[in-house]
């Protein structure tokens, strides 16, 4: 019968040895079937007591077993006709198109296709393994940062089931996990891969668990848990994630990264240590005694408190990188800065890593302290380094408080610019400057927080306190009687 034929095993030697129950092929042996070839020095098939059928074989001495799919070679070879089962033992290794492997132990199901390897197990894939490889395009824009490096993968056990038109499959590394491709590395204790129903082996998603490390260069990453979803291209970490990520740090709830649009995502109880603006991007920090720090960046890092973060790559070569806290921001420096807002959107010269604006805005109050403590309170804070100024806005008005001899310094108005150049302040509509002395009214108030020089245009009018009245006559009638 045509399907007799199929089942069929050809067996070839030099020698033969046949016995009760057994028979011993040398030199040579090549054991063929429907599906695939077996060679190896020494054969010894166990056989039926009735009909002779070969139950089981047993191969030793340069087994290499040749399927359309795969080519497996080890020292020793048990093949299990009735349960379709091959397991290989002694050094066996094995070779798939343009993936590799090798363990301690082999076992291969044929009917189910499912492999089974165990004991240092050694896995060479390559470059463009979208799958277990994609966590190590984290960093990567556009075409990604495999750069022709294989992806290497070890672990101490592997399982594989290949999936079918009715079943999903899968690829499982279990126990400590390592991947290196380049200068990326990924450490876990279990690696899955979710193969998508079908004959084609797409992959849907990769799960790692426990101890989740991944390591490009010099940034890294660590949760219990990451998910990279090729269908979004996105990777998602949890489990208290923390990061390192060039010069800022932090930590979160939850990690998003998009490898292809460059964008990281942090959020949930985010805190951040973020390194001192350079140049003057310190213009919140407190005064400094020595000039040369205010052109690079130094000291204690910032501290930033919010509910998410978001830092997005420039798309183009020349663009600007781009930062933005949301949700009850609280910023913090060891010289006694303190900034609060609803958000804050910077933008950043990936090349000098230097701020280039700062848009914060919702319930804004900032504060510092030291010898020229000041306190901002408006709605919106806008910095830019092409005009070197600071722009703050707020209804019913900006106030800015400082503090002069030991007296309280209050400024308010419906906006207020601060030129970085001059280190003049200006206010403008309806702007109210309060001093110990009295008020200053005008159609602008200019002062100076660092000199405390002011001045008022446009039909100014001063309100003088009576204390400070009394103390001009006093001073008048001194005049007088000299």
């Amino acid at each position: 019968e045509p399907q007799a034929a199929t089942e069929l095993l050809q067996i070839t030697s030099r020698q033969f040895e046949l016995e009760p129950g057994r028979a011993v092929f040398r030199g040579a042996v090549s054991v063929t079937d429907a599906d695939g070839t077996l060679g190896s020095d020494t054969i010894a098939a166990s056989l039926g007591e009735d009909d002779w059928e070969v139950q089981t074989i047993r191969a030793a001495g340069g087994v290499l077993l040749q399927t359309e799919q795969i080519k497996t070679t080890s020292e020793q070879a048990d093949y299990d006709l009735a349960a379709g089962l091959i397991v290989f033992k002694g050094n066996p290794s094995w070779t798939m198109g343009e993936r590799s492997g090798r363990a301690n132990l082999l076992m291969i199901h044929r009917e189910s296709e499912s492999v089974n390897a165990e004991g240092d197990v050694y896995m060479k894939l390559p470059a463009d393994s979208e799958g277990e490889g994609g966590f190590l395009d984290f960093k990567a824009l556009g075409d990604g940062t495999a750069d022709g490096h294989p992806l290497e993968i070890h672990s101490n056990v592997f399982l594989f089931q290949s999936a079918t038109p009715g079943k999903t499959g899968f690829a499982r590394y279990i126990g400590a996990v390592r991947l290196a491709r380049g200068e990326g590395r990924l450490r876990c204790s279990f690696l899955n891969v979710h193969l998508a129903k079908g004959t084609g082996g797409v992959v849907e998603s990769v799960n790692a668990a426990v101890g989740v490390r991944l390591v490009q260069g010099e940034d890294q990453l660590t949760a219990q848990t990451a998910t990279y979803d090729l269908v979004q291209k996105k990777i998602r970490f949890r489990g208290e994630p923390k990061w390192k990520l060039g010069t800022q740090s932090g930590q979160a709830r939850s990690v998003e990264l998009s490898p292809v649009d460059g964008v990281f995502r942090a959020s949930g109880r985010v805190k951040m240590q973020l390194p001192r603006p350079k140049g003057d991007g310190r213009f919140l920090l407190p005064a400094q005694s020595d000039p040369a720090v205010k052109t690079e960046s130094g000291g204690k890092p910032l501290l930033v408190v919010c509910d998410s973060f978001e830092y997005r790559q420039a798309a183009e070569a020349k663009g600007m990188d781009s930062a933005t806290f949301t949700g009850n921001v609280v910023l913090t420096g060891d010289e006694g800065l303190r900034v609060q807002a609803q958000r804050v959107a910077t933008e950043i010269n990936p090349d000098a890593a230097g701020l280039v604006s700062l848009d914060a805005t919702g319930g804004l109050d900032v504060s510092t302290t030291g010898e020229n403590a000041m306190r901002y309170v408006s709605d919106r804070l806008v910095y830019s380094t092409s005009d070197e100024t600071v722009r703050l806005t707020g209804e019913p008005n900006v106030e800015i408080r400082t503090w002069r001899e030991g007296e309280a310094v209050v400024a308010l108005g419906q906006a207020a610019i601060y030129n970085l150049g001059t280190g003049w302040l200006r206010l403008t509509g309806d702007p109210v400057l309060k001093t110990a002395e009295g008020e200053l009214r005008g159609r602008e108030v200019v002062f100076s927080p660092q000199t405390k020089r002011l001045k008022a245009t446009g039909r100014w009018k001063m309100k003088l306190n009576p204390k400070t009245v009394a103390k001009m006559r006093g001073q008048t009638r001194k005049e007088d009687v000299m």
